[in-house]
């Protein structure tokens, strides 16, 4: 049985967003869901005993959308592409093979054989850890077993407890989404901690947060309050501009669209002599205006 901790939203999770990105998305009302959460976060770390909702983003690829299909009572797997316009939806590996091909369509028939077996109720989302692609690996003297789904390469020794499990399993995933719905194309997706019972054939791994952080002192917690309400002014300032770029955030060539792009660029590969706001402004105009510039020379009749 699959347990669900979370919050629901109307939204189908095709991409988890960063919270910075939520005030491009959605303007000034995205910049107050970032200010709220930051507020649930400071309220745990006061020892108020109130909790904020967290979960731990593991980089897993790629997304593996599962469970029984509301309007034909059948269990499927899929990618993302369950939810597009036609949807690819696999019941069985001849499915897959006419959805699929290469490395996913390997990875999705690993999934149907082995899910299908957890009896899920409902639909869940979760992020692919590894099937058959373990590797053995020494690190500092000490034999690690690791898999890297993505970008990041995880390594467990394979003498613990969590080792041995993972190397038993034909398959590891991580859940974090609960759909629910009448019809596939009108489900409300719940985000947060999804649990359930695991067998020795598929590696669940855990999305919920454990805090083992300090507690704010008051020196702290000041401080960061003064800073919390320096946003909120800054957030009120700024609300007409940030509606209106959020309104065709969609738009490849809009500010916004390029902001969010420009802003995954500089995290991957700023450095501390670069980490300064006005030269990271700079940096943002000049990007902006040689991309349009690109755009419409690309689009000029010679």
């Amino acid at each position: 049985m699959f347990n669900f901790k979370g919050f629901l939203t109307r939204d189908k999770n095709t991409h988890l967003e960063h919270l910075e990105d939520d005030i491009i998305n959605r303007g000034a009302e995205g910049g107050e869901n970032a200010i709220n959460f930051l507020k649930s976060v400071r309220d745990m770390l006061s020892g108020s005993g109130k909790s904020a909702n967290m979960t731990v983003k593991w980089d897993g690829a790629p997304a593996i959308i599962c469970g029984i299909n509301p309007e034909n009572g059948k269990f499927f797997v899929g990618t993302k592409s369950v939810f597009n316009v036609k949807p690819k939806i696999n019941y069985t590996s001849r499915d897959i093979a006419r959805n699929h091909g290469g490395v996913v369509a390997e990875k999705l028939n690993v999934c149907l054989a082995n899910l299908s077996r957890l009896r899920i109720k409902g639909i869940l989302q979760g992020d692919l850890l590894f099937t058959n692609d373990l590797k053995a690996i020494n690190i500092d003297g000490e034999k690690m077993i690791s898999f890297t789904p993505n970008t990041i390469t995880y390594a467990v020794p394979q003498n613990s407890d969590l080792g041995r499990k993972i190397l038993k399993a034909r398959m590891g995933i991580v859940f974090h989404t609960q759909y629910t719905g009448k019809s596939m194309d009108k489900l409300s997706a719940s985000f947060g901690t999804v649990t359930g019972s695991s067998n020795r054939n598929v590696f669940l791994a855990s999305a919920g947060y454990k805090s083992t952080a300090v507690m704010f002192d008051k020196q702290g917690l000041n401080k960061f309050d003064a800073q919390i309400r320096m946003a909120e002014g800054s957030l009120r300032r700024a609300k007409p501009i940030l509606d209106l770029m959020s309104k065709n955030i969609s738009d490849e060539t809009s500010v916004g669209y390029r902001l969010k792009t420009y802003f995954n660029y500089y995290i991957k590969n700023s450095n501390s002599n670069m980490d300064k706001v006005k030269v990271m402004q700079q940096q943002f105009r000049d990007y902006y205006e040689n991309y349009i510039n690109m755009e419409i020379d690309a689009r000029k009749i010679y």
